[in-house]
């Protein structure tokens, strides 16, 4: 496709606010029929998803009365704690969510009653719900409360409030038509566990559709720009449907395209100047979502990129885990497994059967392109770099061992039992040299004063492991005397006094 003439598009992608605007939202009419169908019959609903998966918009989306089936039959309030001062105090959740209602202009005529009746604010807010319950009948309230985490468990954790203290009139309109959506990352826990686990319910905010990304990336340039299908898939692909992550990329195309590109067309290929500009340009959520994840999630998941060498492609856990291993990340299959599971509840893994991809691609290119070795990883703890030497041996060796390791199986059921079963030893064990060894291996460099202490059967302690030898420190409460290295077949394990 050629063009003679550019337009310069405007870029109406939006990533870091929440949409308020009816033409730049699209899809989630699940959602918003699980909403319509649940207002008058569950008390709490809870948006529960990760940062940036859209929960804030489909609150901005009811707070404007786009959705009309829920327009209908409710007026909304939102709650913008983020914007209110902080909670000190019990008092203070009342009296915010108070000044939120009155901030709805439906609500103006009720400001005065509410700053200067008597009573505490739980009973003036009491009192102000049942105010505009009267007023909007025989519409419900709706109160819409972004990110409760933020709001309210500093202040819960840090005992400055009481959570049966401030939600107690949550307590006196129980029985009220007044309703609330919440959203959060995770259900509720902790101090608000008694009072909302039994009164809400649940509902995931995942992935958007494939034919609602299709609309995303299509309609808010439409007329401007033509994607090709080809473009849209690999968009669709990259994003794995994920709203923040399918604006951001059609964010940085139209940029792309009015720098350098100069038409009015996108394809497939065109991505790649993007993807160029994220590398080395990571956006935060990236890397806050990289940085959350525990030191095996991040090894599994750098293994999995090198293992995929294409966005569409599934690979086998053998596959993944010979590819740890060959750069040098201790994992098995246990540690692979429990990794899998976890993140997949961030979406971050697409799994069909045994086998798994990238649901989110642009991960997969981030990750292959910043951690290539187990040491770019620089995990939170010290682990031992994988190093599989029965790889590197000759088959006559490998016989040799499996040999061996017969004749070791015989000794043990033809009466060596008992010596190869005693207990192994570990670090932070107290040993003293077995009697009969008057020169211990690995001791020829030892000092003169050194070896007299432990060719006296006095305590050490081991403090470190590696195969059939180890580190002691001699006496255990003198690190005067360093440590140095011990055979341990020449040791035996001992009380520690």
């Amino acid at each position: 496709m050629t063009q003679d003439f550019f337009q310069k598009i405007e870029n109406p992608y939006i990533t870091g606010n929440p949409i308020k605007s009816k033409e730049l939202f699209f899809g989630r009419q699940d959602e918003f029929i699980f909403i319509k169908n649940n207002i008058g019959k569950t008390k709490v609903i809870l948006l529960k998803g990760g940062r940036r998966s859209g929960k804030t918009s489909i609150l901005k989306q009811i707070e404007s009365g786009h959705i009309s089936e829920i327009r209908e039959v409710a007026e909304a309030v939102f709650c913008d704690f983020h914007r209110m001062s902080q909670i000190e105090q019990d008092d203070d959740l009342p009296r915010l969510i108070g000044n939120a209602i009155l901030a709805v202009s439906t609500f103006h005529d009720l400001r005065d009653s509410f700053m200067n009746d008597n009573g505490s604010w739980t009973v003036k807010l009491v009192r102000l719900i049942r105010a505009c319950l009267k007023k909007i009948s025989p519409k419900v309230l709706i109160l819409l409360w972004d990110e409760y985490e933020e709001s309210l468990e500093r202040p819960l954790n840090s005992k400055k409030i009481s959570a049966s203290e401030a939600f107690r009139w949550f307590t006196d309109v129980k029985d009220e038509k007044v309703y609330f959506i919440m959203t959060g990352s995770k259900e509720f826990g902790g101090c608000l566990q008694p009072i909302l686990s039994s009164v809400y319910q649940p509902l995931d905010i995942t992935l958007l559709t494939e034919n609602d990304t299709n609309d995303l990336i299509r309609k808010p340039v439409e007329g401007f720009l033509k994607y090709s299908d080809g473009a849209v898939q690999r968009i669709y692909r990259i994003s794995g449907g994920y709203p923040f992550f399918v604006q951001y990329l059609c964010q940085l195309l139209v940029d792309h395209i009015n720098l350098k590109l100069h038409r009015n067309y996108a394809e497939a290929d065109d991505l790649d100047g993007v993807i160029d500009f994220i590398m080395d340009n990571t956006h935060g959520h990236v890397v806050a979502t990289w940085s959350s994840l525990k030191d095996q999630a991040k090894m599994t998941l750098a293994a999995l990129a090198h293992t995929i060498r294409e966005s569409d492609a599934y690979t086998k856990p053998a596959e993944v885990i010979r590819t740890a291993r060959k750069l040098g990340f201790p994992m098995g299959e246990k540690e692979y497994n429990e990794t899998i599971s976890a993140v997949k509840n961030i979406y971050l893994i697409h799994r069909q059967d045994d086998r798994v991809r990238f649901r989110i691609d642009i991960f997969r290119y981030w990750i292959k392109y910043n951690f290539r070795t187990f040491e770019d990883l620089k995990l939170e703890n010290d682990y031992p770099p994988y190093t599989d030497d029965d790889d590197k041996k000759p088959l006559y060796r490998k016989i040799l061992l499996y040999v061996g390791a017969a004749i070791v199986l015989a000794g043990m059921l033809f009466g060596g039992y008992k010596f190869f079963s005693k207990p192994k030893l570990k670090t932070g064990d107290c040993v003293i040299l077995k009697e009969g060894v008057t020169e211990p291996c690995e001791a020829s460099d030892v000092k003169k004063e050194k070896k007299e202490y432990i060719t006296s059967r006095k305590q050490c302690k081991i403090v470190g492991l590696k195969g059939d030898k180890g580190i002691v420190q001699c006496p255990p409460s003198n690190p005067d005397i360093t440590d140095f290295d011990i055979c341990l077949k020449e040791w035996k394990k001992v009380e520690c006094k």
